[in-house]
């Protein structure tokens, strides 16, 4: 059963609040970040881990499409592809680590057996060569290389 919860929060408050969580933050890990950022109102990814986050950071670069176009249900091919890659990103780098398969459902707003699905389809894309993939995956390494070398 799912609970929501509306909370009004003064500047002030919200001041507080953000202070007390940065002085916190090496307490309470990730989630400390996220909680920042769903009090100042960055709701975008405030329920994604921060190493998600990067990765779909970097895809939404490679690809062109905003996060929510790609979580979305739109079965347009080239987003289908960007949506695809992402989960196999987030899955191949981070699943080793702990992170399961319905964190990574809920990410994007799926279901376990559609992420196993994703991996599967985008494996086959690369060892195949797939244009659009190979496209996606090319941009992406750049992203991450261009990263890596800046100061």
């Amino acid at each position: 059963m799912e609970t929501s919860l509306t909370v009004r929060i003064t500047p002030e408050i919200k001041q507080e609040l953000n202070e007390i969580l940065t002085l916190a933050g090496g307490y309470f890990n990730y989630k400390t970040q996220h909680l920042i950022d769903l009090i100042n109102g960055d709701l975008a990814y405030a329920d994604v881990h921060r190493e998600t986050q990067e990765i779909i950071r970097r895809v939404v670069l490679a690809t062109g499409h905003s996060y929510d176009i790609i979580k979305s249900k739109t079965r347009e091919r080239q987003i289908v592809c960007a949506r695809q890659f992402a989960i196999w990103k987030v899955y191949t780098e981070l699943y080793s680590d702990g992170y399961t398969l319905k964190m990574i459902a809920d990410v994007f707003k799926r279901n376990h057996a559609t992420i196993l699905y994703s991996v599967k389809v985008v494996k086959g894309m690369l060892e195949f060569n797939d244009p659009m993939i190979a496209k996606i995956n090319f941009n992406y390494n750049q992203i991450e290389e261009d990263e890596r070398a800046a100061p």
